[in-house]
């Protein structure tokens, strides 16, 4: 099995980002299943986007509290284009918006939204 470490920009301090762009790194539109455990509890959802500095995953279902640690757990199917083997993300993070459903205006399921930072550098296993 290999192993890839895809390094994080560095957080701006509070006085860059009012200063700039408050985003150091895109959000990339992106599906891909994801999980994760809390509490003993499994939470499964689809990525609505990913950044070099986190991702937003719907849920239906329970919402994990805001705040939380977590590892998060992504699939990634293989592309012809990037490379030939299914890879699984693996991310330390910690939750940091919880958008409950029927709290959402941009509903296409009854989901809810979790806004996770990520805490540590994302590996990939292939």
């Amino acid at each position: 099995m290999s192993t890839i470490i895809i390094d994080r920009p560095e957080a701006l301090s509070q006085t860059e980002r009012s200063n700039a762009e408050r985003r150091a790194t895109p959000r990339i539109p992106t599906r891909m299943p994801v999980s994760f455990e809390l509490d003993n509890k499994p939470f499964v959802g689809i990525t609505r986007n990913v950044s070099g500095g986190g991702t937003l995953i719907e849920l239906i279902g329970d919402m994990p509290p805001q705040d939380s640690d977590i590892e998060l757990q992504f699939y990634i199917p293989a592309s012809v284009e990037v490379w030939h083997k299914d890879m699984r993300g693996f991310c330390q993070g910690q939750t940091v918006r919880i958008t409950p459903p029927n709290n959402n205006d941009d509903q296409t399921l009854n989901e809810g939204l979790v806004a996770v930072r990520f805490t540590n550098d994302m590996q990939f296993r292939f």
